[in-house]
């Protein structure tokens, strides 16, 4: 793998390329994600319980990180970067077009699944988004994504649904 240019980006990455799917890498993962964007991290209850010595070193080095001797930019953008692939940060799970020209995308967001609205007509414009409401399925953000653009089933609706059936 590419060197990041920053010692404690490389210490961390290094550990969530090893332990991807693990508590601890998942965690070491967003924190990462967190020292590098304005976007709120893991909780440091979580970081107590999963992470080991060295882990918990890393996790206070991070939370410090524009003080790093090497700091710069260009290695938390290439993280990120990284995360994205490994992680699958921003990833769309789901895609659903509207009749309004209108679609919905359930993605990956920091160890959860989000939703958006997107305007397709508009250039890709996104109407609304989901934002930090951290489903843990992408079919629940799909359901919340469709009732919201579409509101809650009417009584006589069901009705009609179950006699049909």
């Amino acid at each position: 793998m590419e060197h990041l240019e920053m010692e404690l980006i490389n210490d961390v990455m290094a550990y969530v390329r090893e332990n991807p799917y693990s508590k601890s890498g998942e965690l070491m993962g967003r924190a990462l994600w967190s020292a590098c964007t304005m976007v709120s991290g893991p909780s440091l209850l979580a970081a107590s319980v999963h992470l080991d010595y060295r882990n918990s070193r890393l996790f206070a080095r991070l939370a410090r990180i524009t003080e790093e001797p090497d700091f710069n930019n260009v290695a938390q953008d290439r993280a990120m970067d990284e995360l994205r692939e490994l992680m699958g940060y921003g990833k769309t799970i789901h895609s659903v077009k509207l009749h309004s020209g209108r679609r919905i995308e359930v993605y990956a967001g920091q160890a959860a699944f989000e939703w958006r609205l997107v305007d397709v007509l508009d250039g890709g414009k996104i109407e609304y988004d989901s934002e930090d409401r951290r489903y843990r399925n992408p079919d629940l953000a799909l359901r919340d994504a469709l009732l919201h653009v579409y509101g809650q089933p009417r009584e006589h609706d069901r009705e009609r649904e179950l006699l049909a059936s």
